[in-house]
């Protein structure tokens, strides 16, 4: 009874919460699990959304990197990419490392993922600052429908 700020702190248990907002379409959690390090020598992060955990860099990130790098390496030419879903950044911040990806377009249906964005900047090499990066705010479906731009490669 007391909002759903504090039922989501006490869903997290002994996690830190870093974010959390209720947005149109999602409400978005941000949580820290101070007894871990991730691979940048950082505590983990997770994105909650309405409720679910839908990534973290911490156990996810391997295939997170993954799914970034296997079609990029697999693509005869990766000039413009488009990735469905941001989460927690890692697969776009990933692909800002080739020096040929030109536009990294993100479908995102939720504008609450997007603001926070800004907590994984060292997982995802600060991808919210690169000027590849270009957000859609929507249904994936609609967007990819209702351009006429092409993508190398579309994660």
């Amino acid at each position: 009874m007391s909002g759903p700020r504090e039922f989501f702190k006490q869903m997290v248990g002994g996690r830190i919460l870093k974010f959390y907002e209720d947005g149109v379409t999602a409400s978005v959690g941000v949580v820290e699990n101070p007894e871990l390090l991730d691979l940048n020598g950082q505590k983990p992060l997770s994105i909650f959304i309405n409720g679910k955990s839908d990534s973290s860099t911490f156990v996810d990130i391997y295939t997170l990197k993954l799914s970034a790098h296997l079609p990029a390496i697999l693509a005869t030419q990766r000039r413009n990419v488009m990735v469905i879903g941001l989460g927690t950044r890692v697969t776009a911040g990933e692909l800002t490392l080739y020096p040929d990806v030109e536009r990294i377009d993100v479908a995102e249906i939720s504008g609450t993922v997007v603001q926070a964005l800004p907590h994984f900047s060292q997982a995802t090499h600060y991808v919210q600052e690169n000027p590849k990066l270009r957000f859609h705010i929507g249904d994936a479906f609609r967007i990819l429908g209702r351009t006429k731009s092409q993508w190398d490669i579309i994660n």
